[in-house]
């Protein structure tokens, strides 16, 4: 059996203060009319994990975490928030009952009219809300309106019952009518709401998307420094004389950026840089190897070294996930290869160990491509 491979899991560092005030953000929202956290930083900086790690945190203290994220060349307008608004639904049934019933007998009294026009986005709603009435036709500005009134009644609802953080990442890839939808939910100022979005610095300007609000709070996050780099590295592998030297090298490598952290460290384990402990061993760094490992210059040149690793159909069938977005499960890959599910969860899994993909949620029941656009095939 091989040993398996180290790897950061989710570890954040240095990121306490971004943590306090995304904090103080869910309180205020409690107090004041909702509010509003906007994470910039460049790609790879770690905006997404520090949302995951943020809301496994607000979901321990009975939150509604809400997440969806946007993809790059999305057809389908409102496709995160979507996704966001149907976790609130999943989260609703896995209450206990007491909670949940009360919590469905008040969507059904104030929502059964609105049942249909959140159908297409929200199709668990359905089920809880029972048979849609007809939906009248309107022009596209007062159909807009009318989804805008649906989704945020929906928010509103839910934060009578628990706090609601609304995640929804690479905003910079929005479409027009979904920035509208945010923009009315912070006009409205819905209390116990919580907008925490999430764009590549430079990309998304929110002002213009007209993300404006008096609570405002725009955080951006900075890469790792050396020391930051130090207690990642010693999290993983353990206190040694040598991870200061080897923290110092990662750092000029990378500039401190965390996907191209994580990159390299799968790389010094392939390369015999770094050689994981037997069980309950210390991992040993060779700095001369680490050092003399050929910098890439791109993330593509990164994967590319290592995608002839894969067998032919796992290469296939990873191929096959760039056209689906950037995040999905094991039915949409399957559906989106053309092959077995069992083909595809060992594709899948491939993947992962390469890091050409991660597991979005704890239980791995979601997936995202963890790189850019620039590195898939």
């Amino acid at each position: 059996m091989s040993t398996p491979l180290l790897d950061f899991e989710g570890r954040v560092v240095n990121r306490r203060r971004e943590l306090t005030e995304l904090r103080a953000a869910v309180e205020e929202a409690g107090r004041a009319g909702g509010g509003c956290a906007l994470l910039s930083g460049t790609p790879g900086v770690g905006r997404s994990t520090l949302i995951q790690v943020f809301g496994t945190e607000v979901s321990s203290r009975n939150c509604v975490f809400a997440y969806g994220r946007y993809q790059d060349g999305a057809p389908a307008p409102y496709s995160a928030l979507g996704g966001a608004l149907r976790s609130i639904v999943r989260t609703m049934e896995a209450t206990g009952p007491a909670e949940r019933d009360r919590w469905r007998a008040d969507l059904v009294s104030e929502m059964s009219a609105l049942a249909g026009i959140l159908e297409a986005l929200v199709p668990d709603l359905g089920q809880v809300l029972g048979e849609a009435p007809q939906v009248p036709e309107l022009d596209a500005a007062d159909a807009r309106r009318r989804l805008q009134r649906a989704a945020i009644r929906l928010l509103s609802i839910t934060a009578s019952y628990r706090p609601v953080v609304l995640a929804i990442d690479d905003l910079q890839w929005a479409d027009q009518d979904s920035l509208l939808l945010l923009s009315e939910l912070l006009t409205v100022s819905v209390r116990n709401v919580l907008l925490l979005g999430a764009h590549r610095a430079g990309e998304f300007d929110p002002t213009s998307a007209g993300l404006t609000s008096a609570s405002l709070r725009c955080i951006d996050l900075a890469p790792l420094s050396r020391d930051d780099l130090q207690e990642l590295l010693e999290a993983v592998c353990g206190r040694a004389v040598e991870v200061a030297d080897v923290a110092v090298e990662f750092h000029h490598r990378t500039q401190g950026n965390p996907l191209q952290v994580r990159q390299l460290l799968y790389r010094a384990q392939q390369e015999g840089a770094l050689t994981p402990g037997e069980t309950g061993g210390r991992p040993t760094w060779d700095l001369r190897v680490l050092t003399s490992m050929e910098i890439t210059a791109t993330a593509g040149e990164f994967l590319g070294k290592y995608l002839g690793q894969l067998r032919s159909i796992d290469r296939a069938v990873l191929r096959s996930l760039a056209c689906i977005g950037g995040e999905f499960d094991l039915d949409d890959a399957t559906a989106a290869a053309a092959q077995p599910a069992d083909v595809v969860a060992q594709a899948l899994w491939s993947g992962l160990e390469l890091r050409l993909l991660e597991a979005v949620d704890s239980r791995g029941q979601r997936i995202a491509n963890a790189i850019s656009r620039e590195a898939r095939y």
